[in-house]
């Protein structure tokens, strides 16, 4: 009974699909400088990444493991300024009248390892360290290896510096959907 009002003062719940086109038209709100979509439904917060591409390059990537608003479409919204607008790597979002795409990345939780010479190219990587936080989200490279040293990267860490290493389990959705 308590579940069900808690759901019900949530409202209707989107699609992982229909969220992704939500992030969608989110960027293109800001990179035609218009307001951002209001959001028509209210799905409980989780982390998220939204990752801006075109012509098959990255031009922007934020995003958190875990949420501090109150819906993921609030979560979303915050995450599509941050990765058109202020991602340092990328200096903002231009791309003209070029196409582009939008994958959003939902986290559904993670876990620590101890090694990651098991890491599936569908888990991402997380290392942490008393100096940042490394994320590679899933599908981004192939060699676990290799994505170990991008987490040290990202993390600003020094190989040898003591980390704790983490499986990322997550769901990604692209609009448009790649042909």
């Amino acid at each position: 009974m308590v579940l069900a009002v808690l759901l019900a003062g949530l409202g209707q719940i989107s699609s992982p699909e229909s969220l992704a086109k939500f992030t969608y038209q989110s960027v293109e709100a800001i990179l035609k400088a218009q307001p951002l979509p209001t959001p028509t439904t209210k799905t409980p917060p989780k982390g998220i990444f939204v990752t801006i591409e075109s012509d098959g390059k990255v031009l922007g990537c934020r995003g958190t493991l875990d949420s501090s608003e109150a819906t993921i479409e609030l979560e979303i919204q915050k995450s599509v300024r941050a990765a058109a607008i202020f991602d340092p790597r990328y200096h903002g979002v231009h791309i003209g009248n070029k196409p582009f795409a939008v994958t959003l990345t939902i986290v559904d939780r993670f876990e620590p390892i101890g090694s990651i010479s098991s890491l599936l190219p569908q888990e991402g990587l997380i290392l942490r360290s008393k100096l940042g936080v490394g994320i590679v989200l899933p599908y981004e490279g192939k060699d676990p290896f290799i994505r170990l040293n991008w987490a040290y990267t990202k993390a600003k860490t020094p190989h040898g510096e003591p980390v704790q290493l983490e499986r990322l389990f997550a769901q990604r959705y692209r609009h448009p959907e790649q042909k």
